[in-house]
């Protein structure tokens, strides 16, 4: 499921990238958050059956919890710092 989820993103961003109009920001927007949604909910699964102990599988709902959180956080201070130092 990671192959196909990744499979969806990539036009997505390809389509950010060449995007000329407002309709095609939607487009790759749209196609991005498909494939990112199937990405973190296929993600959190390998994690949990990665820790093979039964009573650690929250530890790793946890981990997954954090990880988006900080990225949907850190990412667009990140990019607003970076749009900041070009100007």
């Amino acid at each position: 499921m990671i192959v196909p989820a990744l499979a969806v993103v990539m036009p997505g961003s390809l389509v950010f990238a060449f995007a000329s109009s407002l309709t095609g920001l939607f487009i790759g927007r749209l196609l991005t958050e498909l494939g990112s949604g199937a990405l973190s909910s296929v993600c959190t699964a390998a994690l949990a059956d990665l820790d093979a102990v039964a009573d650690r599988r929250p530890h790793a709902a946890m981990i997954a919890t954090f990880a988006f959180t900080n990225g949907a956080a850190l990412g667009p201070l990140a990019s607003s710092a970076a749009l900041h130092l070009e100007t």
